[in-house]
Formats: structure tokens, C-alpha cells, sequence
């Protein structure tokens, strides 16, 4: 069903009261938990299916139910009945329920009354055209095993004084409704009724086993109706569920439970003018295309067609496209921007101002796209969708190919480290590079573009980590010529700054693959699983455990990385100093430092303590 003709259902449901008849009926509910027992011999139920009367009526008239319907609860608990689906107790309690119908209501009123079972509803029977909740008026009955939130002496004194009113506040199920836990939008009339659970059998006598249950008023019947009211013909209103009777049959004893049953006066469809209908359709139709007509949203978008194209994107760059978004309809429009597909270019996008959009008649809304690599991916061919609310939507196509040279590289995939040993001093540059026996490959040392940079801020002492941090110096920062540079293979860094230096450090690490202290490693030391070494908040133990699971190559760049921040440790004085003249500038210090050797994967506090754990244990050694 298309969603225009699902909008026209729904109007046409809220005019239903135009061409619907209703009619009222007596509904007779009843429920009885039968404790597995055998049906007695020459009983009838009719305490609980015919002696129901209206409260109202004063000649006590019995009130002849339309519709009955009852529910029994352990009939048959063995096991057998369950895997062979026996039914033969059923049908026994079925044809006490026929006998008793004979007998009570054709009998007592001549010919006119007759019933006939029309279906019976076994749990064994799980397909269902409608679900429960789609039903206009719902009556839910049974055994629901809700007890009485007191004492079991003070409940019995309550029933022997047929004082049971306080004992209501304290029903399970009651409170429970009023806390919409359970049953919402559920009624239940007021318990003019002594509980009806738990009896020695064929007596008036609770529960008197050594158990000694606390009487409750298990067994009961709720009702739903998803309208209060309803507009007959004569354009009154009528309760759509009243109340006649609510009880239970106290004499019916041979269970630990007393029947509960329930008489209400239930508004229901009866019949459906279909002439009335229909013109009520053609109604809503015509006037549903006219303001279909009236309201499809319509735009047009510069530049023609609408393509995004970047080439050779490098790291750090934030290429732009720009695009206009004209409202040409007669009416607002609302649209936004999203993927076609899941992918993870869409998380690369930055739109200014954010979608969604809502653009007057006749106006233009001007959209700034900004892209900034956080993918591995080198090509990206993307759609993006250009969403317009109830009208067309425009495709924007997505093109980029990316260079992001050795950011994103993982450690491996760097050439091997080489060292001349005869000059005592790493190689930086090819040209060093030949078949000297001097030159030594150093496999556990980390890419000379790590040793370069720490190395370079290793000879400076100038480095303020606090400074470095601040963000109006990370907003003078450029770091496109150092990592210019660093595409080109030109590890001489003696022109640019100690914070340039540092940032770009930051930024090769924060761009691992895999964290320098890998996932799987991080879940084994503080993540609750079944290789845990240690409690969670024994963090400093974990400095020792994570550098023993590091391979030769983590190992030595960790190592190094943090001996360079153990020297350039700031002070406590100095922390309290920045942090008062540039707020919690400590705690973002922590932060990045700690995201470029773990990433996001743990929490902040975990990845707090973690890197002070790791500067006091070096402050130890």
C-alpha cells in the first residue's frame, strides 16, 4: 500500500462514525483456573455464567449476554498434553460450558435464545491474521498470578473483617497498572469480590497447606478500548464499555480457585453503510489531489548536474564544493542530504549549515561541502541523495581519490629502518642508502619518519606541552608545509617549529590503523573478558603487562615516544598555572595525548589513567 493510500485510510478511519452503524451488546467474560482437575459429575456452572444482573436493575432481570466468551487455565498441565496436543479435557470442560448455557439460558427463555460456539482459541495455535493490539476493543482475562504486596496475617484479618478495601492499594497488578508497567491503557472495574485464590478444595477455607499462600485475587478480566466513546446515529455519544457486573462464583469450590466472570455492555460495529463510505472517499480523494497538487515540493540546484569531484586529496586537506538550492514550488520545502548506500565516505562530509533544510517559496539556500580523509580507501565513487520532503529527489555525485602517503600506514608497511654504523646514525635520506657493509637493517625499530620527528624534538627544549595544546596556538598552526615535506621523504625538520614538529608526530599516530597499543591488547588488559590479567582500575600493573605484549617495533616507538613526554612533563605549578589562564587545558593535554597511542577504543578515564600510569612508572625507572 503506497503511502498516499495509507494517508487516506487514516482519514477515512477518523470519519468512520459517518458510515458505520453501531450497535450495543452484552458480553459475557469469564475466566477459571480449574487446578487440573476432572470435571465433576452433574455440575453446571451457572453461578458463573448466568447469574450475572445488572446493578442497575431493580426488578434483577437477568441480562441475556450476546457474546460469551471464557478462558480456562490448567486444564490439562501433564506433560502428554503438551506433545501430543490432547484435547480430550477440553472438551469435556466445553461440553460443561454447552450444558450450562442449555440449561440456564434456552431453557429459562423459551426459543428465542440460542447460542452457538463460534470459535475456541487454544494456545497451541500460533498463527494469527492480526495481532492482538489492532483490535478495536480488547478483553484480556485469566490467571494472571498477581499477588497481595502484605502480610498473609494481615490479609486473612482484612477477608474474616470483608474489610478488603485497603487491601486493593496493595494489589500486585493494580500498581503495577498505575505505574503503566504493565497494561497500559487497560481498565479494570472496581472488586466488589474476596480473593479468589488460594482454596483447600470444596471449602471456604484459605490456603491451610504448610505453603500457607497469602489469599490474592489472582483470576481476573481487563478491558482496552481504543476509543471511549462513539456517535451512534442519532449523533450521540455512548460509552464504548460499560461495566454490568464484575464477580466470582464462591460456590464453585472443587478448585483452589473461584471462577471470576464479567457482564459489560459493549459498543461494537455492527454494520458498515458502504453508499456513505464510498461518497466519503471520493470526498477525501478529490480533496487529497488537490492538495497533493498543491503542495509537491519542487527545487532546483546549481551547479547542473551537481558533481563532487576531488583528485589526489592528501592528508589534512579540506577541499570545498559549494551548491545552491533554489525553492522554484508553491510551497515550503524541506530537504536534507544523505547516502545512498552505507558507506564510509559519508562520514568524511562536513555540510554547512548542517541539514536538514527548510526553504521558504521562492527562496535559495546556499550549502558549503567540505571533505576531510578518515578513510584508508583511495578511491571514492559515491551518490549522495538530495532529499526533498514529499517531492523529487537530486542525485549529487561523489568522486575522490586520495593520497595520504604514510599517514595511515601501519608500522609494517614502512620500509625497513636502516642504520650506518660505522657514522653511528640512522640513514634519512636515499641517497645514503647502498651495499656498505655499514649499513645495518634495524627490523625492531620503528620508521625513520618516527625517529626523525621524536628525535628532532629530542634536541629541543623548548617543548610546552601545555602551550602546545592551547587552542589558539593549534588555531595559528599549518601544518601543510611540514607535511609537504614528509610526502617528498624529506626528514629534515630544523626549520619548522617544536609545535609543528609535535603536531605532525600527533597526527602520523593518530592515523595508525590499529592504535600503537593494539585493540587486542587493550581488551585483554582493561576489558572484562575471560584473558583479564588484572582488576580494571589497577592501572599502573597494566604499564608493565601492555610493554611485555608489544612487538619489538610498538615497543621501541612507545619507548621513545614516551621518554620524549616524560621530559617535557610539566610541573604541578605549571599545570595549575595554564589551567587557570586557559581553562582544562591539562585534561585536553591528556586527551590527545592519549588518543594518539590508543585511539578511542576505551573510555576517557580509562585513557587518562592509563597515560599518567605510564609517565609515573617511567618517572620510577
Amino acid at each position: 500500500m503506497s503511502n498516499s493510500s495509507k494517508r487516506l485510510e487514516i482519514r477515512l478511519k477518523e470519519r468512520e462514525d459517518e458510515y458505520t452503524c453501531y450497535k450495543q451488546f452484552n458480553v459475557l467474560v469469564g475466566t477459571f483456573n480449574v487446578n487440573n482437575r476432572q470435571v465433576p459429575p452433574n455440575i453446571l456452572l451457572e453461578e458463573w455464567l448466568y447469574q450475572v444482573t445488572d446493578n442497575n436493575n431493580k426488578s434483577n432481570q437477568i441480562c441475556i449476554p450476546d457474546i460469551i466468551a471464557v478462558g480456562f487455565q490448567e486444564i490439562d498441565t501433564s506433560g502428554g498434553a503438551y506433545i501430543y496436543d490432547d484435547k480430550k479435557k477440553e472438551d469435556e470442560w466445553e461440553q460443561i460450558v454447552r450444558k450450562t448455557i442449555k440449561s440456564c439460558y434456552e431453557k429459562n427463555n423459551e426459543e428465542n435464545v440460542k447460542f452457538e460456539l463460534l470459535n475456541r482459541v487454544r494456545l497451541m495455535e500460533v498463527v494469527r491474521k492480526w495481532k492482538i493490539s489492532d483490535h478495536d476493543i480488547i478483553f484480556w482475562c485469566g490467571d494472571m498470578n498477581y499477588r497481595i504486596s502484605q502480610p498473609n496475617e494481615q490479609v486473612r484479618q482484612a477477608i474474616n473483617e470483608l474489610s478488603t478495601v485497603p487491601l486493593h492499594e496493595k494489589d500486585q497488578l493494580r500498581c503495577e497498572m498505575k505505574l503503566n508497567n504493565i497494561f497500559t491503557n487497560y481498565y479494570e472495574p472496581p472488586i466488589n469480590f474476596l480473593p479468589t485464590y488460594k482454596f483447600d478444595i470444596n471449602t471456604d477455607n484459605y490456603d491451610t497447606s504448610e505453603k500457607l499462600r497469602t489469599p490474592s485475587w489472582t483470576d481476573r478480566i481487563l478491558y482496552r478500548s481504543k476509543r471511549s466513546k462513539v456517535l451512534n446515529d442519532n449523533q450521540n455519544e455512548l460509552e464504548t464499555i460499560k461495566t454490568i457486573h464484575y464477580s466470582c462464583a464462591k460456590n464453585i469450590k472443587f478448585s483452589d480457585h473461584r471462577p471470576v466472570s464479567g457482564l459489560y455492555l459493549v459498543v461494537i460495529k455492527y454494520e458498515c453503510d458502504e453508499k456513505r463510505s464510498n461518497r466519503i472517499r471520493e470526498e477525501l480523494i478529490r480533496e487529497s489531489d488537490r492538495i497533493e497538487n498543491d503542495s509537491i515540493p519542487t527545487i532546483e540546484v546549481h551547479p547542473r548536474p551537481p558533481q563532487i569531484i576531488f583528485n589526489h586529496i592528501r592528508y589534512l586537506d579540506k577541499p570545498n564544493y559549494s551548491l545552491t538550492i533554489n525553492n522554484i514550488g508553491e510551497c515550503t520545502c524541506i530537504c536534507t542530504i544523505i547516502p545512498s548506500s552505507i558507506s564510509t565516505s559519508f562520514q568524511c562530509l562536513t555540510f554547512t549549515p548542517n541539514p536538514p533544510y527548510t526553504i521558504n517559496i521562492k527562496q535559495e539556500q546556499h550549502v558549503n561541502i567540505s571533505f576531510e580523509a578518515k578513510t584508508n580507501i583511495k578511491q571514492i565513487s559515491d551518490i549522495l541523495i538530495l532529499h526533498v520532503e514529499n517531492g523529487a529527489d537530486t542525485f549529487i555525485t561523489l568522486d575522490i581519490t586520495l593520497d595520504k602517503g604514510p599517514f595511515g600506514l601501519s608500522l609494517e608497511e614502512y620500509s625497513c629502518t636502516l642504520y650506518d654504523n660505522e657514522n653511528k646514525k640512522y640513514i634519512f635520506t636515499n641517497d645514503n642508502r647502498s651495499n656498505s657493509e655499514h649499513i645495518i637493517e634495524m627490523i625492531n625499530d620503528p620508521p625513520i619518519i618516527y625517529i626523525a620527528l621524536i628525535d628532532c624534538l629530542r634536541e629541543r627544549n623548548d617543548i610546552d606541552l601545555l602551550y602546545i595544546f592551547n587552542n589558539e596556538i593549534q588555531d595559528l598552526l599549518d601544518l601543510i608545509p611540514i607535511r609537504n615535506q614528509i610526502y617528498e621523504n624529506n626528514y629534515n625538520f630544523t626549520n619548522y617549529s617544536t609545535e609543528e614538529i609535535f603536531m605532525i608526530l600527533i597526527h602520523l599516530l593518530q592515523s595508525l590503523p590499529q592504535p600503537l597499543i593494539s585493540y587486542e591488547i587493550q581488551d585483554k588488559i582493561f576489558l572484562n573478558t575471560k584473558e583479564n590479567l588484572l582488576r580494571q582500575d589497577d592501572v599502573t600493573k597494566a604499564v608493565s603487562i601492555i610493554i611485555e605484549r608489544l612487538k619489538a617495533k610498538e615497543r621501541n616507538l612507545f619507548f621513545r615516544f614516551l621518554l620524549l613526554l616524560q621530559k617535557h612533563w610539566p610541573t604541578k605549578e605549571q599545570i595549575q598555572k595554564a589551567n587557570e589562564e586557559s581553562g582544562d587545558i591539562f585534561n585536553i593535554c591528556i586527551d590527545i595525548l592519549a588518543l594518539s597511542i590508543l585511539h578511542e577504543h576505551l573510555d576517557r578515564n580509562q585513557r587518562h589513567a592509563f597515560i599518567l600510569a605510564c609517565l609515573n612508572e617511567e618517572k620510577k625507572n
